[in-house]
């Protein structure tokens, strides 16, 4: 089978969406043909012959309408050479190209995971074959064929590394937060538990690696560096911006514990990514007990519950670090099972082999 992808960027050092890069290459390995249609492009490090990409060329200029007709061109004139196509996300995409599909008879495939829920997601649902998603909360739509795949995750790049424990032994227990600067990630209730442990004499610090992505963000983002300053912890918290997705391995090994604050309800790649470097994990996210199940409940906080995020933090600071491993080695367990690339790729392939022969 040949696929298409339509997806929003092909870079391999895109801080957020350069995962996307490598599940490029995985499907490649699965399917004769992919052919990707991507908004913008930047850099790519493929050596597979069968991987073939066409950008709408928001990385050169240019206006929504002028996309739109990129795309129905690209739709259109490489109809011959895929047999189904796999959008990322981006519903619009299905929006703006579902009836051309349909014309042509091919498999229309969703992958979504996200708990926004709007009327372009309704009309992409209702023209899609097929909807893939990571957790049982990342589609929100009733649907005849949705299928939960987990996340696809480079667990070859993302690894343990137990021999830093360089602040360790200093008495420093380091956290790490990766993903958006965002009122709804509420990177001010860490930097609040930070403050509020350091006062306790609970030395700690917190790493955190993102950026803003819309105007909200960025305003939200500058009163992160007003908190950060009016409570005196420009030592104690260090923003480093965006890191592209392959580099972030050397940052989550320098930590012992990866938080999230978010409430999205739906996974949080990096939760995994995090799981996969074997880092206990200490989220208000629930998808995180969808993938993790019940034995790790003591790690979850409600969202927005001050309180409960500094207990949850204490409660990993106070293990020592052989139990710290255990923790993140059954994680990183999980990580593998349930959301390695490998098995990703594989599970859209077989999916959509089960869409064809049914």
């Amino acid at each position: 089978m040949k696929l298409l992808v339509i997806t929003q960027k092909v870079d391999q050092n895109d801080d957020v969406l350069g995962f996307a890069h490598e599940w490029i290459r995985g499907l490649s390995h699965e399917f004769s043909e992919v052919r990707v249609i991507c908004l913008a492009q930047g850099q790519s490090g493929w050596k597979e012959q069968n991987i073939h990409v066409h950008s709408l060329g928001k990385e050169r200029g240019g206006s929504r309408i002028v996309y739109i007709f990129r795309l129905l061109y690209y739709v259109h004139t490489q109809r011959h050479v895929y047999d189904a196509v796999l959008v990322h996300m981006n519903p619009e995409y299905i929006v703006v190209a579902g009836w051309l599909w349909k014309l042509y008879k091919k498999y229309i495939v969703l992958w979504y995971a996200h708990g926004t829920v709007n009327t372009k997601l309704r009309v992409a649902a209702w023209f899609a074959d097929l909807v893939l998603t990571s957790t049982p909360s990342g589609f929100r739509i009733a649907h005849p064929r949705i299928r939960v795949i987990g996340q696809g995750i480079d667990t070859s790049l993302f690894t343990p590394s137990y021999t830093a424990t360089t602040h360790a032994t200093q008495g420093i227990f380091r956290f790490i937060y990766v993903g958006r600067i965002s009122p709804i990630k509420n990177v001010s209730l860490l930097i609040e538990a930070t403050h509020l442990l350091n006062k306790k004499g609970r030395h700690c610090a917190l790493d955190i690696i993102g950026s803003a992505a819309t105007s909200s963000d960025v305003k939200y983002l500058h009163r992160v560096r007003q908190q950060i300053d009016a409570l005196k912890l420009t030592d104690a918290v260090r923003m480093y911006g965006s890191v592209p997705n392959r580099l972030l391995p050397p940052y989550l090994n320098a930590a012992q514990c990866f938080i999230n604050a978010g409430a999205t309800g739906s996974l949080d790649k990096t939760m995994v990514e995090a799981m996969a470097s074997g880092l206990p994990v200490i989220t208000s996210n629930q998808s995180f007990s969808e993938i993790v199940g019940g034995s790790f409940g003591s790690y979850m906080f409600s969202p927005g519950n001050l309180t409960e995020c500094t207990a949850a933090m204490i409660r990993v600071m106070d293990m020592d670090s052989n139990e710290r491993n255990k923790v993140g080695e059954a994680l990183r367990a999980i990580a593998v099972r349930d959301h390695s690339i490998d098995q990703f790729v594989r599970k859209i392939r077989l999916q959509l082999e089960q869409l064809e022969n049914a």
